[in-house]
């Protein structure tokens, strides 16, 4: 079983898990909320507001199950959030019971359960759906091309670099032979009038 294979798997069953999670309690709870006298005295002394809050928060769980099935980011925020709401939840249960008042045992342990069941799912969620949508992210950026040359062209490129290279050093003899040129005959012009004129040879040619 390869790692992406691996992670759906488990993402599948974090879905399923609070998706049957939710049903159940949306049955469970409205049958306490709207079960009538007999409902009420089976359920005992629970306490309201986590009565109301286990039920609605059912729907939730429906939700989030499907968003984690379908891959989709925020059903990570929805159950990181769900684990924090019935942390919160549970610690407003606690301090009930601690001012005296009256509660079924039971309760404990559905919340304890329910605390620990969101607080996987949550970090599975996180684990697999961001890492999975970092790597779409990362398969979707294509750099920008870049041209490769053939063999072809490589010579041809070396062979125009090697051949302006020889064009540049050509001007530049033929440039030091005209001035070499030119400095000869000046010399000699002037070597000739000096004689004539008995001036210092080289005198009406400019130096470069």
């Amino acid at each position: 079983m390869t790692v992406n294979s691996s992670a759906q798997w488990q993402l599948r069953v974090a879905a399923g898990v609070a998706v049957l999670f939710g049903l159940l309690t949306i049955v469970s709870g409205g049958r306490a909320l709207f079960g009538g006298p007999a409902a009420a005295d089976a359920v005992g002394d629970a306490v309201p507001f986590v009565l109301w809050f286990n039920f609605l928060s059912g729907f939730v769980y429906v939700l989030a199950g499907i968003g984690i099935a379908m891959g989709h980011r925020w059903a990570v925020m929805l159950s990181a959030g769900l684990a924090v709401m019935i942390a919160v939840v549970f610690a407003l249960f606690g301090l009930y019971v601690f001012q005296g008042g009256a509660f079924e045992m039971r309760t404990v342990g559905a919340m304890s359960l329910r605390l620990v069941v969101w607080l996987a799912i949550a970090v599975l969620a996180a684990r697999h759906i961001s890492s999975r949508k970092a790597e779409a992210a990362a398969t979707e950026y294509t750099p920008w091309p870049t041209p490769s040359l053939g063999h072809r062209s490589r010579w041809e490129l070396v062979f125009g670099i090697l051949a302006l290279n020889f064009a540049i050093l050509g001007r530049f003899e033929v440039g030091l032979v005209s001035h070499d040129g030119m400095k000869n005959d000046c010399e000699t012009s002037g070597q000739s009038h000096a004689r004539l004129s008995h001036r210092r040879p080289g005198s009406d040619c400019q130096r470069p």
